[in-house]
C-alpha cells in the first residue's frame, strides 16, 4: 500500500508516469509468491489444506494465516517465519525503483520523509502504511468517520487486497449530508437499529479492474455486464460485514443490489476514494435517513 504514497510523489517529480507506475507494480507482483505456497513448499502444509483455506477466505473476513491457525495447520511463530520470508511490499517495491534505476537506495530515507511532510503525515503513520495492515491504516484516512463505515470499509479492502489487487489504497475519505450518483452499483441493507446503503460509483476506471479481477473476465467497459460483476462482489462485501455483526447479535437484512444511473443518497454520506492498479473508484457508505 506504501507504493502509492511512493508513487505518487515521483510521479509529481516526473521520475515516473502512471504507466510506468503498473508497469513496476507487475514486477513487484512477479517477484512475491503468496503465503500458502511458502507454507506448502517448505513441508508445513498440503496444498489440499491451502486450497482449503483459500475457500474459506471467501466466505470469512481473515487473512490466510488467522484462518490457518484457527484450523490447527499452522502455528503463530510459523506464520511470523513465513511472512519473515515473504519480505514486505515496501522493501519489494524499493528493490524494484533501484533495480529498475529509478532511485538509489541511498535515496530511500529523503524520498520517504518527502513523501510524509508532502502527504501531511506522521512518522507512526507512515510505519502504519509501511506496514499494510488496515486496521491501522483506516484511522489516517477516515478521520471523524462513523466506527461503523470504517469497519464496513475494512471489510472492503481487505477483501479487494484479497481477489483484486494486494496493492490496493485509499485516499482521505469525506462526510456530505447528501450525495449525487452516477452509474453507481448500489446494495441497501439493515434492521432495527438502522439501515446503510452502500454504492461504487467508476472515477478513472477502477470499477472496470475490480470487475475483472473479481470475475476473471477482462471487462473493457463500464456497463451492464461489468456492473453485475461489482454487484457480486458488493453483496460478497456486504455481508461478510453483516455476518460479523451477527456475532453480536445485530442482525441485517441484505436486499437485492441493483445499478443506479443518476440519484441521490441522503443522510450521513461517506465517500471513500479506492485506488486499485492506480485507477480509482469512490466507495460509498450513508447511513441512511
Amino acid at each position: 500500500m506504501i507504493e502509492y504514497c511512493i508513487a505518487n510523489y515521483l510521479i509529481e517529480e516526473g521520475r515516473i508516469t502512471n504507466e510506468q507506475f503498473g508497469e513496476l507494480l507487475n514486477k513487484q507482483d512477479a517477484a512475491r509468491v503468496k503465503l500458502g505456497l511458502i507454507a506448502v513448499s517448505e513441508g508445513l502444509i498440503t496444498k489440499a489444506q491451502a486450497d482449503e483455506i483459500n475457500r474459506l477466505q471467501m466466505t470469512r473476513d481473515a487473512r490466510f494465516g488467522d484462518i490457518a491457525v484457527d484450523l490447527g495447520y499452522l502455528r503463530e511463530d510459523q506464520i511470523t517465519m513465513l511472512l519473515r520470508m515473504q519480505g514486505s511490499s515496501y522493501h519489494a517495491f524499493l528493490q524494484v525503483l533501484t533495480d529498475e534505476g529509478i532511485i538509489k537506495l541511498e535515496e530511500a530515507d529523503e524520498i520517504m520523509k518527502k513523501v510524509r511532510l508532502k502527504e501531511g503525515l506522521s512518522t507512526a503513520d507512515i510505519d502504519a502504511i509501511k506496514e499494510g495492515v488496515v486496521e491501522r491504516i483506516l484511522p489516517i484516512y477516515m478521520q471523524d468517520i462513523p466506527q461503523p463505515m470504517i469497519d464496513l470499509a475494512g471489510v472492503l479492502l481487505r477483501t479487494i487486497v484479497r481477489i483484486a489487487d494486494r496493492h490496493a489504497f485509499i485516499e482521505k475519505a469525506e462526510i456530505y449530508s447528501s450525495y449525487e450518483l452516477k452509474y453507481a452499483e448500489v446494495q441497501e441493507f439493515g434492521g432495527e437499529t438502522g439501515k446503510f446503503v452502500t454504492a461504487y460509483e467508476d472515477v478513472h476506471g477502477g470499477l472496470v479492474l475490480l470487475a475483472s479481477a473479481f470475475a476473471k473476465e477482462a471487462f473493457k467497459h463500464v456497463d451492464e455486464d461489468s456492473l453485475d460483476a461489482v454487484g457480486e462482489f458488493e453483496n460478497i462485501v456486504n455481508g461478510l460485514y453483516c455476518s460479523k455483526l451477527s456475532k453480536s447479535d445485530i442482525n441485517f437484512d441484505l436486499e437485492p443490489q441493483h445499478t443506479v444511473e443518476s440519484g441521490t443518497v441522503t443522510g450521513v454520506v461517506c465517500v471513500l476514494p479506492v485506488r486499485i492498479r492506480n485507477k480509482k473508484f469512490n466507495f460509498i457508505v450513508c447511513d441512511k435517513i
